[in-house]
């Protein structure tokens, strides 16, 4: 259900799963959007946080495959996985599979499509994680004007 121009908030802030809430609203209609994603591998956020990323929304998924599908890697790993420049430990250096184990208590992938059930963040690799901020930032474009603006909080480090 889109929402229409004139419905949207005006002068509010909304605090809400941004690829939820962007869904609903009209291609160029925001002025400014602001967001600081979860820090790679840093913190777990909850149950409250998990999606399914990627895959066929039409799929049934079966999940609890740590590894993903070697089909699936050019579609969750993206660019790095096809030219072989695979993150490990801040270099290129290619990646096994072996290497890619995910605890299942993270998130799993889906043996049949490829999705991965997980929070944003907790990624088992790097690359996987960049791919989910590109979708976001895709859906920030969409609603966003062309004379609007975009702040991302991104880094390495957090303090309790």
């Amino acid at each position: 259900m889109e929402i229409k121009m004139e419905e949207l908030p005006v002068n509010q802030i909304l605090c809400e799963d941004c690829v939820d809430i962007m869904q609903s609203f009209p291609s160029d209609s925001i002025d400014l959007v602001v967001t600081s994603p979860p820090y790679w591998g840093l913190r777990d956020y909850g149950v409250e946080t998990v999606r399914v990323w990627g895959g066929d929304p039409e799929c049934e998924h079966k999940w609890g495959e740590s590894l993903p599908p070697t089909k699936a890697c050019p579609k969750n790993i993206g660019f790095a996985e096809r030219s072989q420049q695979n993150y490990r430990g801040g270099g290129h250096k290619p990646v096994t599979i072996a290497e890619k184990h995910i605890p299942t208590d993270t998130g799993q992938f889906c043996s049949i499509c490829g999705a991965w059930c997980g929070s944003l963040g907790l990624e088992p690799h790097p690359q996987l994680f960049i791919n989910h901020l590109v979708e976001i930032c895709r859906k920030i474009k969409r609603v966003l004007k062309p004379s609007g603006t975009f702040w991302l909080n991104l880094g390495d480090t957090y303090f309790s």
